[in-house]
């Protein structure tokens, strides 16, 4: 069973400053600061950026400190958290980043970067800077790789099952991009479900349970901070092997026995370089990789 994310449990404001640990004679406003929802906050994958943000902050002498805001949240909050942190450069979050135009028409003597992925209004600001990202290459291959599982031989009796969490016009063009890799008459045998929210706990967990008896031999999974406790959950109902986005090395040690593919996304590379660089031309690579479960079926070629 998934537990729940903390929505509702995690205070409004949570505020972890951790430059003081490597710039002790700086008591003053940090030169960078990070603004992350909740969900962000929990995952595997930001931890593993958070670290590597530090030690490069380390490593240059500058301060970094980190505040996680319980989503969803007023834009005002975020305002008056930056207006009393007073960075030099703020770093919105995914889920955030739906704000970086506001806050930055409001802000102008401020400057922020943003991931492009949030971003509601294509009319920017002078003083926001965008992080490119781009899954949907990868959503297709995931898809084709869906589409050779269901045409091996050997899997003519299983189906083809994939989460979505539909929140937002990326996470749908997205889930287009699967569907199109997928491409070829399914004859009932893929069967895709949508969840708007993250919360929907509930929801999520009858849906797997729904499908103990559907055959189903691979699943995908994209559900942004839900993607490691659906895994977790299908699991432990189903011997499926399973495609997912990047959720985090914790789930290639635990569940490694399943995954055979995942979507991985080289995120400190790009919010290091639009950091520094304050310019709008950085892309976040992403690529669909093998698994620990990956072996030498013939539906696997591709990969």
């Amino acid at each position: 069973m998934i537990l729940p994310v903390r929505a509702g449990l995690v205070l409004p404001l949570l505020r972890v400053a951790i430059f003081v640990f490597f710039l002790p004679t700086s008591c003053g406003s940090p030169d960078i600061l990070v603004l992350s929802d909740q969900y962000w906050w929990e995952t595997d994958v930001t931890v593993d950026v958070q670290q590597d943000l530090v030690s490069d902050a380390r490593a240059e002498g500058t301060t970094i400190e980190f505040l996680s805001v319980d989503f969803p949240t007023d834009p005002g909050v975020l305002t008056r958290s930056v207006l009393e942190i007073d960075p030099g450069i703020t770093l919105l979050s995914p889920l955030l980043s739906q704000f970086g135009i506001q806050l930055a028409r409001q802000n102008a003597d401020r400057r922020f970067v943003a991931f492009d992925l949030g971003l509601r209004n294509p009319l920017g600001a002078e003083n926001l800077f965008t992080i490119g990202t781009d899954r949907s290459p990868a959503y297709m291959s995931a898809g084709a790789l869906c589409r050779s599982f269901l045409d091996d031989p050997a899997h003519t009796a299983l189906k083809v099952a994939a989460f979505f969490y539909a929140g937002g016009a990326e996470r749908f063009a997205e889930r287009e991009a699967f569907l199109n890799g997928i491409d070829g008459q399914s004859d009932g045998r893929v069967i895709i479900r949508s969840f708007p929210r993250l919360d929907a706990v509930g929801e999520i967990n009858e849906a797997i349970s729904g499908l103990k008896e559907e055959g189903i031999g691979l699943f995908f999974v994209s559900m942004s901070a839900m993607t490691q406790g659906v895994i977790s959950n299908i699991s432990s109902q189903m011997p499926s092997k399973i495609i997912s986005e990047w959720s985090g090395g914790a789930s290639r040690a635990a569940y490694g026995d399943r995954i055979v593919a995942t979507i991985e996304e080289h995120w400190l590379h790009a919010v290091d370089g639009s950091i520094k660089s304050l310019n709008s031309d950085i892309m976040v690579e992403t690529n669909l990789v093998s698994g620990p479960a990956r072996g030498d079926e013939a539906w696997l070629d591709g990969l």
